[in-house]
C-alpha cells in the first residue's frame, strides 16, 4: 500500500505542477469530514485563509503544519487527549469570524478541528488509515506523512 500512495501522490504532484500553476501555489489544508452532524470547517492546523484549499484527501495535503497535527494524534489513546491536544493550536477566532467559520462560540474551535464526539474523530483517523480498529498508529501510513513532509 505504501508504494501505491507514494505514486499517487507523485502523479498528483505532476498535475498540479503541470495542469494549473495558480492552483499549484494553494496550500491545501487536512480538514475531518463530519460523520454525526458535526460541522467541521477549520484545518487541523487552524490556519486557513480564503486563498488556501481544504481537502479531506491525505495524499493532496501540501500543509506541514496539519501534516504534523495528523502525526501527533496518531499515537494518543481517547479523544480527551486529543481535543486537550488540538486545543493547542486551535485559532483565536474574532467575535466578526465567528458566523464565517461556523461557530457559536470561539471556544468551540477546536470541536470544529476534530469534531464534536469521539465517534467524528475516529472515524476520521481510521477513514485516514492513521489508526487501525483497534486504535493502533499504522506505520506504513505515518512513514508516508512524513515522506510526504520532506517533499514539500
Amino acid at each position: 500500500m505504501a508504494k501505491e500512495l507514494k505514486s499517487l501522490i507523485e502523479v498528483d504532484a505532476a498535475y498540479l505542477n503541470t495542469a494549473n500553476p495558480v492552483e499549484a501555489r494553494k496550500v491545501r489544508h487536512l480538514t475531518f469530514s463530519s460523520n454525526t452532524g458535526d460541522i467541521i470547517s477549520i484545518p487541523l492546523c487552524g490556519i486557513f485563509s480564503g486563498s488556501d484549499i481544504v481537502t479531506q484527501k491525505l495524499r493532496n495535503v501540501t500543509c506541514i503544519n496539519c501534516l504534523n497535527r495528523l502525526q501527533s494524534l496518531a499515537p494518543l489513546d481517547t479523544y480527551a487527549q486529543a481535543l486537550a491536544y488540538i486545543t493547542t493550536y486551535a485559532p483565536d477566532v474574532p467575535a466578526e469570524d465567528l458566523k464565517y467559520k461556523l461557530l457559536a462560540l470561539a471556544a468551540d474551535a477546536p470541536l470544529n478541528m476534530i469534531g464534536t464526539t469521539p465517534a467524528t474523530y475516529f472515524f476520521n483517523m481510521t477513514k485516514l488509515l492513521i489508526i487501525d480498529s483497534d486504535g493502533e498508529p499504522i506505520q506504513d501510513t505515518l512513514d508516508e506523512i512524513a515522506l510526504q513532509i520532506d517533499d514539500l
